[in-house]
C-alpha cells in the first residue's frame, strides 16, 4: 500500500517537473522570454496542470540598437497556461490581451 502511494507520489512530481521543464524551455522560447517566474501553478479537474507565468519580454518600440550599443527594454507580461495530464501544452493565453 505504501509502495502504491509513494509511486502516485512520485509521478505527480515528475509531471510537475516536467512541466516546469516545458515552461521554462517552450513558453519561454516562444514569447521570447528573457526571463520568467511561475507565479502559481494547480491541479486541474481533469488532471492537467493550469499555471500563470510573468514573463519579461523585449519591447521592440522602446529597445534601441545602434552604434553606441545595446539598450534592451524589457516589459512584464502575465500568461496562462494548461497542461494536459502528459505535460503536453493544451492552452496558451496572455492575460490582459
Amino acid at each position: 500500500m505504501e509502495a502504491a502511494l509513494a509511486t502516485a507520489a512520485g509521478s505527480g512530481v515528475a509531471s510537475l517537473a516536467n512541466v516546469r521543464a516545458k515552461i521554462e524551455t517552450e513558453i519561454g522560447q516562444m514569447v521570447g522570454a528573457r526571463e520568467l517566474r511561475i507565479l502559481s501553478m494547480r491541479k486541474s479537474s481533469e488532471g492537467g496542470w493550469t499555471a500563470r507565468i510573468e514573463a519579461f519580454v523585449r519591447d521592440p518600440q522602446l529597445s534601441i540598437n545602434n552604434q553606441l550599443g545595446n539598450k534592451e527594454i524589457l516589459e512584464v507580461k502575465v500568461f496562462q497556461a494548461e497542461f494536459d495530464s502528459q505535460a503536453e501544452l493544451i492552452g496558451f493565453d496572455m492575460e490582459g490581451a
